[in-house]
């Protein structure tokens, strides 16, 4: 590290919180894990717990993220915009964009269901298929289409349309598909309702295409699922945004495998880095730190590395599958403890951006929990916590904090802090700039 600064490095462990599972004797899978090296890291630190968002509010990548990398949500611009960017794709101010998925799905009693989510359709196929869906006009709105790959698309109005309608996704497989509607209080109601019905139209023309297509007809004759269904969600707008370094100071970068996080970083300013030789599933945990770690000395000094893999298995509801990938992501951090514990110009923060219970109701995407947090660092006030587990992190001298207070005190621990009293800029900064010698 250079300058004498304390750099920052937050690794984000996607999902691996977890609730007490009855198939681990009642312990959570990270309790059950045997994680030397993150134990090791827990003993040497300050602990905690963190509710992403709020104590009670089931948080989702997307909206976590955003809130812990200290943004309020009525700023948050919705993930829609995060994917597109991350496909390249350039917008205006003000336009607004949905997500929006092929499915399987089924007709019974009069509405349709969700079998399979998303549809298991890739390379050519879904392209076709997704092609398929280009020139619907109704009215004075259409929409195009902006392939994201595979059965992932974004749909983007053109005309005077708005972001303040429901999802057509109803996330729960027990839920029929939903019509979309304007939402309570939408600022427009007339542009609401208009997008509302139109996204209506949409789908239901999308239904009688893809159910005439020659692919899913070749699919049926082949036993396949059809991929018969068009679902939208995350309704979003264009609109500008402070840049992390304005805003914290700090020249970011994130290493991430995900297109969320790499669009987030792009329209933040941040530098993206997808790591070599991971998946969105399948993260290389020392890989990855160790892109992070290489562009803190050299250009940046701040840099968030997000992990996936424990979110993934969370998902298939398996609690011994989750606590052994919790055990091979620790085996990982064994080659990064000297990098993470010699480094006296470094501070390391390990949190995750939600709980994912991997059992229990099938009503549960994430849960509210609060998630691990601990703080790595020199002259970090060291507490007695020797295990890197939610129940021994609740004892931590951090206690439980919200999303919305990790920057601050990230930035008091890297020793960036203004002090609260003096006022030298005309802005409220939270930090120092460097130093204006003229």
């Amino acid at each position: 590290m250079t300058n004498g600064k304390i750099k920052v490095l937050i690794i984000i462990l996607d999902g691996i919180a977890d609730r007490s599972q009855e198939s681990l004797g009642g312990l959570t899978p990270l309790e059950a894990a045997q994680k030397p090296h993150l134990d090791q890291l827990a003993s040497l630190s300050m602990c905690g717990l963190l509710d992403p968002i709020a104590p009670g509010v089931p948080p989702a990548s997307d909206n976590a993220l955003w809130s812990m990398l200290g943004y309020d949500l009525e700023s948050y611009p919705g993930r829609s915009v995060f994917e597109a960017v991350a496909g390249e794709y350039e917008f205006e101010e003000g336009q607004v964009l949905f997500m929006a998925n092929l499915a399987t799905g089924t007709f019974e009693d009069e509405q349709w269901y969700v079998q399979v989510y998303p549809a298991p359709v890739k390379g050519e196929a879904a392209r076709e298929l997704v092609a398929s869906l280009e020139g619907f006009n109704w009215k004075d709105l259409s929409f195009d289409i902006g392939h994201l790959g595979g059965p992932h698309f974004l749909l983007i109005p053109r005309g005077e349309a708005s972001h303040q309608v429901t999802d057509s996704d109803p996330f729960l497989f027990q839920y029929p598909v939903r019509q979309v509607v304007p939402l309570e209080g939408a600022s427009d109601e007339n542009a609401s309702r208009r997008t509302a019905e139109a996204l209506n139209a949409f789908l239901d023309w999308a239904r009688d295409r893809l159910s005439g297509h020659p692919l899913n007809k070749a699919r049926t004759g082949e036993m396949k699922p059809q991929a018969n269904l068009v679902l939208t969600k995350w309704a979003a707008r264009v609109q500008p945004a402070e840049s992390f370094e304005s805003r914290w100071g700090f020249k970011g970068c994130m290493v991430a495998s995900n297109p969320l996080q790499l669009g987030m970083a792009t329209y933040l300013g941040m530098k993206p880095i997808r790591p070599p030789e991971s998946t969105a599933a399948d993260v290389n945990i020392e890989v990855s730190v160790s892109s992070a770690l290489a562009d803190l000395n050299r250009e940046k000094d701040f840099a968030l590395v997000h992990v996936k893999n424990a979110d993934e298995v969370s998902h298939l509801g398996r609690p011994r599958l989750k606590k052994e990938v919790i055990e091979a992501l620790d085996s990982g951090f064994g080659s990064l403890l000297d990098r993470l514990t010699q480094n006296q110009g470094l501070l390391t923060v390990i949190t995750s951006d939600h709980t994912t219970p991997c059992g229990g109701s099938t009503n549960v995407i994430h849960g509210a929990d609060p998630v691990p947090l601990l703080f790595l660092g020199r002259n970090i006030r060291r507490d007695r916590v020797e295990r890197f587990d939610e129940i021994s992190l609740a004892t931590g001298s951090m206690g439980r904090i919200r999303g919305e207070d990790l920057m601050p005190i990230i930035l008091d621990q890297a020793e960036r802090s203004r002090f609260s009293s003096s006022c030298p800029w005309p802005r409220d900064l939270p930090y120092y700039p460097p130093p204006d010698r003229r």
